[in-house]
């Protein structure tokens, strides 16, 4: 089985294929990638948050635990 995404969407943005952040050094935004077989029916969701370091450190403070990398 080889797994694809099959649809991108971010419920933050209307047009993610156009969207350019106002700020390129400040901007977060969800995204919600729906991946499953390439050649079968079906799907899981994944969410992830896309964000320049800045935002995140002005979100999160030293102490805070965010899992990811």
């Amino acid at each position: 089985m080889k797994p694809i995404i099959k649809t991108i969407i971010s419920p933050d943005l209307a047009d993610l294929d156009s969207y350019v952040p106002e700020e390129p050094d400040h901007f977060g935004f969800h995204l919600q990638l729906l991946i499953g077989p390439e050649s079968e029916p079906g799907e899981e969701s994944f969410e992830i948050t896309v964000c320049s370091p800045r935002w995140l450190s002005t979100h999160y403070d030293n102490e805070a635990i965010i899992l990811g990398a």
